[in-house]
């Protein structure tokens, strides 16, 4: 079984992913697959295969982002998820194409909080909360941003007063629609007042959203 068939039969069967990520976070990565808890996960064969190539750093990182992916799809009922698998992977060539998009994704990410959302995305994908279109952008959102990116959208949308987004953050998040930001002419009577001013950013539909349903309560 190739890794990104053994990924989709992960996110049919996995459970108790989160419970691991605490173990694998207290133990090293030799200790954590000699002791055979990752056995009913079928992607371990791909961390087994980085360690024995002697990757044990990428192994470790790896294992942290593909346990806490799929501890957010674990939410998602069992019968939910293997009906999605066997609708969508109904094939060889098919639960290829899905799971290498998703080896894909958690292989280019940085942090397990990307990986976290990730997850939370594919959960409503599979619960038909959202569209394929939909899946793609958001998923696309979640691998342009990073922990400092999502540090700053948290503390705006999760503050009653709306937090001051850094100077920094404004454009990156305001190119993912996560804000916005409206520029108003200067007096022409000031030096350079050709030169547009920014007002504060705002918040917008698809910032509330995203924070709401992918965000709140990261660990």
């Amino acid at each position: 079984m190739n890794p990104a068939e053994s990924l989709t039969r992960s996110i049919a069967k996995s459970s108790s992913s989160k419970e691991l990520v605490v173990t694998l976070s207290d133990v090293g990565i030799d200790q954590f697959i000699d002791s055979g808890v990752l056995r009913d996960i079928p992607i371990v064969g791909s961390i087994v295969g980085l360690v024995k190539a002697g990757n044990e750093i990428q192994a470790f990182l790896f294992a942290r982002k593909v346990l806490a992916f799929l501890a957010e799809t674990e939410k998602v009922p069992l019968a939910t998820r293997a009906e999605f698998v066997a609708k969508h992977c109904d094939t060889k060539a098919n639960s290829e194409h899905v799971g290498e998009v998703l080896l894909s994704y958690l292989s280019n990410i940085d942090h397990v909080k990307q990986a976290q959302i990730l997850g939370r995305i594919f959960a409503r994908f599979m619960l038909g909360e959202i569209s394929r279109g939909s899946y793609d952008w958001h998923s696309a959102v979640a691998r342009s941003l990073n922990p400092y990116l999502i540090a700053q959208i948290e503390m705006y949308y999760g503050s009653a007063n709306g937090y001051r987004v850094d100077a920094p953050a404004v454009m990156q998040l305001a190119n993912l629609f996560l804000l916005e930001v409206d520029y108003a002419q200067a007096d022409p009577r000031m030096k350079y007042s050709n030169i547009p001013l920014r007002r504060s950013p705002r918040g917008t539909n698809f910032g509330s959203h995203f924070f709401d349903h992918y965000l709140k309560g990261l660990e």
